[in-house]
């Protein structure tokens, strides 16, 4: 799904000469394997996999697996963002629920569990999912409006943070300490 980047040659990680060891080590923290889920299940990770793949409009599953990693880490290391809506549960039950409710929606309107649906089937799931009145009684635990806008955030937040898509869109990482460059 991924097309090809506007600078086809330029890799991010040439310049990673100019960043500060810690820099260097966060980010090529993020082009690492990132081994299995601590939280998650097998098959919660590939359903959340299956999920961000709709989402983020790309397919390639190394960086998925970082996307499903990043999101596995925080929630197994309880640290939140320091706020939620009041009714929310917290991040471990609103993803338990909220995955389980992918599931249920999907068996609602196809008979197949999220991750045995067709591309366009998958979107029609997170359309209703993302309307916030989805079919399922995992949604009385986790409002689904919220669970999808949360998921969406952490999702693109994380994708965002890739070496690979810095890449694709032209973005040269982190300016210090060689500092901005201008290109006209």
């Amino acid at each position: 799904m991924m097309m090809e980047g506007h600078y086809p040659d330029f890799d991010v990680m040439r310049s990673h000469e100019s960043w500060d060891d810690r820099t260097q080590e966060v980010v090529f923290g993020r082009t690492t394997d990132p081994g299995g889920a601590l939280f998650f299940s097998a098959e919660q990770a590939g359903l959340l996999q299956a999920v961000c793949t709709r989402l983020l409009a790309d397919n390639r599953e190394e960086l998925l697996k970082q996307v499903v990693a990043h999101i596995d880490r925080k929630i197994a290391s309880n640290i939140s963002d320091g706020y939620r809506k009041a009714k929310l549960p917290d991040d471990r039950n609103l993803y338990s629920h909220g995955l389980k409710g992918i599931d249920e929606t999907a068996r609602a309107h196809f008979k197949k569990k999220f991750t045995e649906l067709e591309g366009q089937e998958q979107d029609i799931i997170l359309t209703q999912i993302a309307s916030g009145f989805p079919p399922g009684l995992s949604w009385q635990k986790a409002p689904a409006r919220d669970f999808f806008q949360q998921l969406l955030r952490e999702a693109l937040s994380v994708y965002a943070s890739l070496p690979a898509v810095w890449s694709y869109m032209g973005y040269a990482g982190p300016a210090y300490p060689r500092g901005y460059v201008r290109i006209e």
